[in-house]
């Protein structure tokens, strides 16, 4: 803050503050405190014009050079913020396929894994059932039972997991999920938000005579104070 500022703050401090502790002091008790209320409440207004006047020109310029700083700031940003958001879905789109992909082959690869084991146990029991039957024909009936009630046990070659996706130090993909509106009639109440805007614009028009389910009208009057 420059010389100049801090002057200039310094001399509405001294406008300023004893108002304000004037305001937070005053009780209105009677017509004297009420005619001083109304007459504090013109100095507030008075000095709230001085300080726009004082400060005004200045807040007008820094705002100016806040602009023209932003404008220059989005003419870059705004087109990498936009090239972000289409690397952004392409990337996504990919790693979604990719995953998609290494999902389907694990999938088929389990699935032939399991028709292979079938193929083996379906083998081993055809050997077993012509053992068997060798036994019983050698007049060993119970080791040829005893064959047949032995569970068959193959095991499925296990499948890795897909890969993990690619890795890039500084960037990461997430999930992001949006919604849109399909049919409001159906949204349940838990979801709606009252329209504010017309339930205040009947209030205005209506007042004390407003009637809606839900909603407390009242008054809640302000004086008006003309420096």
């Amino acid at each position: 803050m420059n010389e100049v500022m801090v002057a200039e703050r310094a001399e509405i401090e001294n406008e300023v503050s004893p108002v304000v502790a004037a305001a937070q002091s005053l009780v209105v008790k009677d017509a004297t405190s009420y005619t001083q209320a109304m007459e504090l409440g013109k100095v507030c207004s008075a000095r709230i014009k001085l300080v726009e006047e004082k400060l005004g020109p200045a807040k007008k310029k820094s705002y100016a050079a806040y602009q023209e700083i932003m404008g220059l700031m989005n003419s870059f940003i705004g087109p990498l913020e936009a090239a972000k958001k289409i690397l952004s879905g392409r990337a996504y789109a990919w790693q979604k396929a990719e995953e998609e992909h290494k999902r389907k082959e694990a999938e088929e690869a389990r699935r032939l894994a399991e028709k292979e084991a079938e193929a083996k146990r379906k083998v081993e029991e055809d050997a077993r059932l012509a053992a068997a039957e060798r036994l019983s024909n050698e007049g060993m009936k119970e080791q040829a039972e005893e064959m047949l009630e032995t569970p068959i046990v193959v095991e499925v070659e296990e499948v890795a997991a897909p890969a993990p996706s690619v890795k890039v130090q500084g960037a990461s993909i997430r999930e992001n999920w949006q919604f849109e509106i399909e049919d409001v009639t159906r949204i349940p109440r838990l979801y709606m938000t009252p329209d504010l805007v017309k339930i205040g614009k009947l209030v205005k028009a209506l007042k004390g005579e407003t009637n809606i389910d839900g909603v407390r009208v009242y008054d809640a009057g302000t004086v008006a104070f003309r420096s």
